[in-house]
């Protein structure tokens, strides 16, 4: 009983998991969360960040803490400091000999007298240091401003990778819903074929045609068996690519298959342009670029500006000397300008800043202009498909009825087998266009409402 339990459980759960229907919307959620390109954009963004409060930090004080302890050995040994008393004699001379009433004859010269220097066996030093720049702020708020760009350029980035993530995906699903619409028809036409051959085989049975109708029939049967092959192959691999994007096991799920709806462009070719021009993140990632290059520019600026600074510090001496205290409180400026090859290397170093930004500026405007190109470009394929698809509608119609025709002259033994065919054939081509064609509308609706920022609804 237990046994008969567990095997409905288990009958029931993958019935369940199998018949799992994922519609476009889940699928496009799905890819874009377990997309390794969005994450790894994710993680350069977060980096970005670090680097835009890791700049920010420069606009505070540097400190330092420097603490030496070390044994000193002196070479060669420091030599006594030999004094000169020669001025001390004559002065003792003039003091007394004026005041005293005897007379004391000091003698005329005496050599030096050594003095011993003391010099300690340790150096044990803590010095304290704050440093605040002054000058360098200005290029220190250009870096700030330029980093906190490139924060936005990732956040850009991001949404780039997650919109080149639901194209994809948006490709895959409507490319499989219509390879699926493609295998009906297919369906279709083998059940077409199927009643071609048992009119043949009648008419040969009843001794009314030879073979060779018949054996035009299966060539054509086993071209159409080719095709579904064909399609089912591209059909299953597509599902393969999907599963991989959702990291889903194909076996698990069916995608839901909707067919698109059509319905004519309503945005003119010059609204397409200035749409994808105000909401195009690429347009606005060139924008924020140019921005970046500006403070390049101003920040090259720099090691050609004297710099100052504030310093702040105190010094603790534990083998203090007469000539190096026990503490010294220190404060004041430092102004430092270099000059020479070295600032006509910094001016050269600015002049090439400038070039690579003009050259940067020139070459994004010619990505701007080939957004605008391809935003019309967009818009005429879109309006070459409208037409082509009413095409397609006026040859299934005129397709349809030569079918007719020829399926009744085919049982009355009026027309050939091979115009039979021919007219099945033209019949399921303009068919099969116009699937194509309605899903690569859809598409490029799609691409349309990206680059826009236009709902896909609100284009139509």
């Amino acid at each position: 009983m237990l046994k008969k339990v567990f095997l409905i459980f288990l009958f029931t759960t993958t019935f369940s998991i199998s018949g799992e229907i994922l519609d476009l919307e889940f699928l496009i959620s799905e890819g874009i969360k377990k997309s390794e390109s969005v994450r790894a954009e994710d993680f350069r963004r977060e980096k970005a960040a670090y680097e835009r409060k890791s700049t920010a930090m420069k606009f505070f004080p540097g400190t330092s803490v420097e603490l030496k302890m070390f044994d000193l050995s002196y070479y060669p040994e420091p030599k006594p400091m030999m004094v000169d008393v020669g001025p001390v004699i004559d002065l003792l001379d003039e003091t007394i000999n004026e005041s005293s009433p005897i007379p004391i004859d000091f003698p005329e010269s005496l050599p030096p007298v050594e003095v011993p220097i003391e010099m300690p066996d340790h150096q044990r030093q803590l010095e304290l240091m704050l440093v605040q720049p002054v000058t360098n702020l200005w290029e220190i708020y250009q870096g700030y401003k330029a980093k906190d760009l490139v924060y936005e350029i990732q956040g850009m980035k991001v949404a780039l990778k997650k919109e080149e993530v639901r194209r994809n995906v948006i490709n895959y699903y409507y490319t499989y819903s219509m390879i699926g619409e493609v295998l009906e028809l297919i369906k279709e036409t083998e059940e077409q074929i199927e009643r071609y051959k048992k009119t043949a085989r009648k008419f040969i049975d009843s001794g009314m045609s030879d073979r060779q109708p018949l054996l035009k029939i299966k060539v054509e049967q086993a071209s159409v068996a080719a095709e579904k092959e064909k399609y089912s192959g591209l059909r299953s691999v597509i599902k393969s690519a999907i599963a991989l994007m959702i990291e889903k096991d194909e076996r698990t799920f069916e995608i839901k298959e909707e067919k698109p709806l059509f319905a004519r462009l309503n945005l003119s070719r010059d609204e397409t342009v200035l749409k994808q021009a105000e909401h195009r993140p690429e347009y606005k990632l060139l924008l924020k670029s140019d921005e970046i290059r500006d403070r390049l520019d101003k920040m090259s600026l720099q090691p050609l500006i004297p710099q100052v600074a504030f310093t702040l510090g105190f010094r603790k001496n534990w083998d203090y000397t007469y000539i190096d205290p026990e503490g010294v409180f220190f404060i004041g400026g430092v102004l430092r300008w270099d000059f020479g090859f070295p600032t006509a290397g910094s001016y050269f170093d600015r002049k090439a800043v400038k070039a690579e930004s003009i050259a940067i500026k020139l070459d994004n405007i010619k990505l701007k202009k080939d957004m605008e190109l391809q935003a019309r470009k967009l818009h005429s394929e879109i309006a070459v498909l409208e037409k082509t698809i009413e095409l397609n509608e006026r040859q299934i119609e005129a397709a349809e009825e030569s079918l007719r025709i020829e399926e009744a002259k085919f049982e009355k033994q009026m027309t050939t087998e091979t115009d039979l065919l021919n007219a099945s054939l033209m019949l399921r081509k303009a068919r099969t266009e116009r699937i194509s064609n309605l899903y690569r509308h859809s598409i490029a609706i799609s691409e349309l409402s990206s680059i826009t920022g236009i709902p896909v609804e609100s284009l139509r």
